[in-house]
């Protein structure tokens, strides 16, 4: 910037920038002041003649405005010498182009995932029957909920499942409906509570080779009220749990000693299996490994 600061046009357009700015972005001296890069007391002395700018001040006043968007009035900039342009029009933004057409999956959105007919019938084939499902609330008790996976087929021809779980404190049950589905990895329930808008979607590992009496996974609660939660859980064939501890298990939510001291009535042969459930559900260092294709 080469500009005589012995001219006393110059030196007022100084002082004029500085009150313009001021004034215009309702700026306090002490503010302004360390924006620039002085004193208060220098800045104010500059901006009410009590004090001549000097070559520095003014090169760091004009590196302000320009850094802060502060405008630079024509009139003063030309006394500065600037070459003080008027800001360019705003780019035209060309709208995006539209996406290609495309027809709709035949069948829609479960169609979409590939659950064709060959998967909807190894899914029923394998899977149909009644579980107990083992999880926890917010509270760090286990819940466990009672699952039905019928061989029905709903509108999208999608097997289809149900649920209940008691209410604590409460004769009431709380009921939920879905549908699930099988690949060689894993077993999907998506589901929603009736009457509620919140999604459920439980994901359980099937390990090859095994009966698939207790599957290891983990739950997923998309909530329009709590966001999203997520938790390990087990689903058990209902063929292992009795009566007797059915009852005790659905009655309240349990603490982990309770739970423990429930499966260790099961019969031998499930006896170490079923008690692992309890390890499972309060470890937070080893979650289940769902699989997935590391290409989506």
């Amino acid at each position: 910037m080469n500009i005589d600061l012995k001219d006393t046009a110059v030196r007022s357009a100084v002082r004029q920038l500085l009150r313009t700015v001021k004034d215009s972005h309702n700026l306090r001296w002490e503010k302004f002041a360390g924006q620039i890069g002085f004193d208060k007391e220098d800045v104010v002395g500059v901006a009410y003649d009590k004090k001549k700018p000097w070559h520095d001040f003014v090169v760091k006043l004009v590196r302000c405005c320009n850094r802060r968007g502060y405008a630079i009035p024509s009139a003063i900039g030309a006394q500065l010498g600037l070459a003080v342009s008027q800001p360019a029009p705003p780019a035209v933004v060309p709208p995006p182009a539209p996406l290609p057409a495309s027809a709709p999956p035949e069948g829609g959105f479960i169609a979409s995932l590939g659950i064709d007919k060959d998967i909807r019938k190894t899914s029923v084939d394998s899977y149909n029957g009644t579980y107990y499902n083992f999880t926890l609330d917010d509270d760090r008790k286990v819940v466990v909920s009672a699952y039905g996976l019928s061989r029905e087929l709903g509108a999208d021809q999608t097997p289809i499942y149900r649920s209940w779980r008691k209410l604590p404190n409460q004769k009431k049950r709380r009921r939920y409906v879905g549908a699930y589905f099988a690949n060689t990895d894993n077993l999907y329930l998506v589901g929603t509570p009736i009457g509620a808008v919140d999604i459920r979607l439980s994901i359980f590992s099937i390990i090859p080779g095994e009966k698939q009496n207790m599957l290891r996974g983990m739950g997923l609660l998309f909530s329009h009220r709590r966001a999203i939660l997520t938790g390990n859980s087990i689903l058990v064939r209902a063929k292992h749990i009795s009566s007797l501890q059915r009852n005790a298990l659905m009655d309240k939510p349990l603490t982990k000693d309770d739970l423990h001291k429930i499966l260790s009535l099961s019969k031998p042969a499930m006896k170490n299996e079923l008690l692992e459930i309890v390890d499972y559900l309060y470890d937070l260092n080893n979650p289940t490994q769902i699989k997935y294709s590391t290409n989506e």
